[in-house]
């Protein structure tokens, strides 16, 4: 009973924060896969006996507070695109550092286990295979299903495996912040490496950017070490790209996305988007948000002309507004101060991340991107702690022994 309780509650966080983003629960007609992640983060809120922290309860009344005025501008209750955000920051406070280990720890088997499911569906549509069957995204783009992984772009047979996601870039993502967690918690490197190395088959500019900050973080110790692992990975690249192979295919579609044509990166599907972000900003924008039926998510908004401003750094405070979409910018803030003030390569990394993908309000991903700054922050009290609680600490997580 000891054992399946704090299991159920790691279940339920991995569910909540996951797997409930997967297409699979977009086209439920019972529990949509935010409504089933919304159920989950109750259950692990009564499992944690149901009472909040005072940090959770401040927290949430500062952002309701702020988020009134968005209320009271456009008369309609658009305070309710907080909630996965402060659902998050209810449980977060009342998890351990035993949930925070499992959770990551768990976590890394899954995302191990979709990569496996990536690289076979990659194999196999490179090989002529075709998609099993397909579904449609949110954006209406068809999401093939290969064998073994998702994947809405062919191209000659070059897949972009997508896991259980609806776009290559979501695995991709997932994979980051799980490395994130792990560094923050000084997990085993080696499961890290090969969610890193293995997370290329995505063919994600952002994962390689990521991968380069975590290696250069790793590896660049002193200029010996400097020099050695830019030796060992340009012969490595070399050697891999001298002869036809899978991975010849991977490193140079990843390397050609890097490749500047008219003045810009061919994989440079942002800039555009920023542009257009800022064309729409005004005082009122910025303050309130471009349209309150759109915040609210009405189908009169799919009437108005498209407004092409997602997936970039104003796409929040162009679609919110600055008080709704505090916890973003907030959130951005700490993860600079953080990466400037213990010189880490990997927090900045994530805030790179998103920059590109701004989910910190979105379901699921609110709870993931919750539990890393969290997790950051549980390192820096683990650091004020006496020898006695770190090695109360070691002995809950035997495995625990640092980062290797």
């Amino acid at each position: 009973m000891n054992t399946i309780r704090p299991n159920l509650i790691i279940f339920l966080l991995l569910m909540a924060s996951v797997v409930c983003v997967s297409p699979f629960f977009m086209s439920a007609s019972i529990f949509k896969g935010n409504i089933l992640s919304l159920i989950c983060v109750i259950l692990v809120f009564v499992m944690k006996n149901g009472i909040s922290s005072k940090k959770a309860l401040v927290a949430i009344s500062v952002l309701m507070f702020f988020s009134f005025f968005n209320v009271l501008y456009w008369n309609q209750v658009t305070i309710k695109v907080g909630i996965y955000f402060c659902s998050a920051l209810f449980i977060v406070f009342l998890l351990s550092y035993d949930d925070l280990y499992k959770y990551t720890d768990y976590l890394t088997k899954l995302l191990l286990l979709m990569l496996v499911g990536a690289c076979i569906g990659f194999l196999y549509a490179l090989s002529g295979g075709e998609a099993l069957f397909y579904t449609v995204n949110e954006d209406t783009a068809l999401n093939g299903w290969y064998l073994t992984t998702f994947s809405k772009f062919n191209m000659n047979g070059i897949t972009r495996p997508a896991g259980i996601y609806d776009e290559p870039g979501a695995l991709s993502f997932m994979l980051c912040i799980c490395v994130a967690l792990r560094e923050s918690l000084s997990m085993k490197r080696r499961d890290s490496w090969i969610l890193m190395l293995a997370g290329l088959v995505t063919l994600s500019t952002a994962h390689v950017i990521f991968f380069v900050l975590y290696w250069m973080k790793v590896k660049w110790k002193n200029p010996k070490t400097i020099l050695t692992s830019i030796i060992g990975l340009g012969v490595s690249l070399l050697l891999v790209m001298s002869f036809d192979n899978p991975v010849n295919t991977i490193v140079s579609y990843s390397l050609n996305r890097f490749a500047i044509v008219d003045g810009a990166f061919v994989g440079d599907n942002r800039s555009y988007l920023i542009t257009a972000a800022y064309s729409y900003l005004d005082i009122k924008t910025f303050l309130f948000g471009l349209n309150g039926d759109c915040i609210m998510g009405t189908p009169i908004c799919a009437l108005q002309e498209p407004k092409f401003y997602c997936c970039n750094p104003l796409t929040l405070i162009v679609h919110y507004g600055a008080f709704l979409s505090l916890p973003y910018y907030i959130t951005l803030g700490y993860l600079g101060f953080k990466s400037i003030q213990r010189r880490d390569l990997v927090i900045l990394g994530v805030l790179l991340l998103l920059l590109q993908r701004p989910y910190v309000m979105s379901y699921g991903y609110a709870l993931l991107l919750v539990l890393y700054v969290y997790a950051i922050g549980y390192k820096s009290m683990i650091g004020k702690q006496t020898d006695a609680e770190r090695r109360l600490i070691t002995f809950t997580n035997p495995s625990n022994n640092g980062a290797k």
